[in-house]
């Protein structure tokens, strides 16, 4: 699913990227300290495995008060959510994912942002992957 996100968002909100125009963004591994010592609820910087933030960060926001979701809490209540679209949407009827083009820093990009809404997923997306079970 966050694959279909990040690839939706990269052609959407950064054609720069496909073009070879962005320039590589810088570490994040002091932001993944810090927030893996603090004690708020903001979710974690998506970081490629040089340790460097990913040109397109998505977060999962409850539409309801624009409140962001920990996944990595949310999965270790409801593992069978994500299974498929349609039964996250079915545990998660009020979430949308709002996705960014970032900075060196991770920050947003201005005019960069994209929600996209659940309810356009179909299962079908994924349907000849498996689920690495």
């Amino acid at each position: 699913m966050a694959w279909l996100l990040f690839i939706t968002c990269v052609l959407v909100c950064c054609p720069e990227l496909l073009r070879g125009e962005a320039s590589g963004p810088g570490s994040c591994d002091l932001s993944l300290r810090r927030h893996l010592h603090a004690f708020d609820s903001s979710p974690l910087p998506q970081c490629d495995e040089g340790g460097s933030f990913l040109p397109v960060q998505c977060r999962f926001i409850n539409m309801t008060d624009r409140t962001q979701i920990d996944l990595l809490n949310s999965y270790n209540s409801f593992p069978e959510a994500f299974e498929t679209f349609s039964s996250f949407r079915k545990f998660f009827p009020l979430v949308s994912s709002y996705c960014f083009c970032s900075d060196s820093r991770g920050r947003e990009l201005q005019s960069t942002g994209v929600e996209l809404l659940l309810t356009d997923m179909y299962d079908t997306a994924f349907s000849g992957l498996s689920s690495g079970r």
